[in-house]
């Protein structure tokens, strides 16, 4: 792997494990997922427009149907995850979550996309699955993991999954930019969940202000995860039909 790969990966990692603590810090706000999306969209309309006046992508329906699957998949997955936050402890919730959706990512690649089995890549399933059982500590008697948290957790890992092997397939093939593909799914979640927030509209300005620092943070880092879908040197631009 390059060096500039490996610390992209390594940014990335860094960067969601930050906007996750700071996501479970506001556990308690009703409001906070779709606050955190407009701000993020606020926040990255300047480079979309720029990626759109640079590339001129030319979509057709397929591609607006993966950007579509995308907003369905990324909205289940917030919901669920700042749910599991809200009833369990972040040290159960985000490893079972982060675990388990690249390692069904893994066979799903397997099975639907016909990706090749190597030892190397058991190797990696192996130590996934021994990263959760160490880190959540699931099989210690002593733990004795809530159940409702590793409910959430698997959960939030499916959703992780399927948006995985969508999004990848986006940038990969149809080559679509990662970050309109993050845009995407913030835009959606803004859409779906604002009517809501309309109705609420004293508690969701009430969130704003108490968690204003939260919502910041993962407008701002949440996106930089698509650096690990960056295309590679010599691949074309755009999303051309």
């Amino acid at each position: 792997m390059p060096l500039t790969a490996l610390l992209a990966v390594l940014l990335a990692a860094a960067a969601h494990a930050t906007w996750n603590l700071a996501a479970k810090r506001a556990a308690g706000a009703r409001h906070f997922v779709l606050l955190y999306s407009a701000a993020a969209i606020a926040l990255y309309t300047p480079a979309i427009l720029w990626i759109l006046w640079q590339e001129r992508p030319q979509f057709t329906a397929i591609h607006w149907l993966t950007l579509l699957a995308t907003g369905c998949l990324h909205l289940c997955y917030s919901l669920l995850l700042q749910a599991g936050y809200r009833v369990s402890d972040l040290s159960l919730v985000y490893p079972l979550a982060r675990g388990s959706g690249p390692l069904l990512s893994f066979f799903a690649a397997v099975l639907l996309l016909g990706e090749r089995i190597t030892w190397l890549s058991v190797v990696g399933v192996l130590l996934i699955v021994s990263g959760i059982l160490l880190v959540t500590g699931i099989t210690s008697e002593q733990h004795k993991a809530p159940r409702i948290g590793i409910l959430f957790g698997l959960a939030t890992g499916v959703f992780i999954a399927a948006y995985t092997i969508n999004d990848g397939w986006a940038v990969k093939v149809l080559l679509i930019s990662p970050v309109i593909v993050d845009y995407a799914g913030n835009l959606l979640r803004a859409l779906v969940l604002s009517p809501f927030a309309w109705r609420d509209g004293a508690r969701a300005r009430s969130e704003l202000r108490e968690y204003l620092r939260p919502v910041l943070t993962v407008a701002l880092l949440g996106p930089l995860g698509a650096v690990r879908h960056a295309r590679r040197p010599g691949e074309p631009r755009g999303a051309r039909s």
